[in-house]
């Protein structure tokens, strides 16, 4: 993350003879209203984040999670738009550990019952 090292203070680490350079975040000397400014751009940061991670969704890779979820046993009826959704944020909380791709190539793997039980965590909202 970038923000110009905002709170950064750099120190030396003693490694039995050797000295390493490390830094560590300090936030108790910034000023209140710098703090404000760092946090702002930060959510802007994760903001943008997300935005582009949504973008990354698109029908396709819904409809092939879809079929996945039928041959699992799921009925057509209850992979409805309202479940879309969920799975639309499914993939954007995912996406903090592993791209869409990556998250769509882990379920093609899923037996019958890991599906299962990933279209119930999701409908539930348990994933999170």
């Amino acid at each position: 993350m970038e923000h110009e090292n905002y709170g950064r203070r750099e120190v030396f680490k003693k490694e039995f003879m050797d000295l390493e350079r490390t830094s560590y975040l300090d936030f108790f000397y910034l000023e209140d209203d710098k703090w404000e400014e760092f946090l702002v751009l930060y959510l802007a940061s994760i903001e943008e984040t997300l935005k582009q991670e949504r973008q990354k969704i698109d029908e396709k890779m819904l409809d092939e999670v879809f079929e996945l979820f039928v041959e699992a046993g799921i009925e057509q009826e209850q992979l409805n738009d309202q479940f879309r959704d969920k799975l639309r944020e499914f993939f954007v909380k995912e996406s903090r550990w592993l791209t869409v791709e990556a998250i769509v190539g882990v379920m093609r793997n899923f037996g019958t019952a890991e599906r299962q039980e990933l279209y119930e965590k999701i409908t539930q909202d348990l994933y999170i």
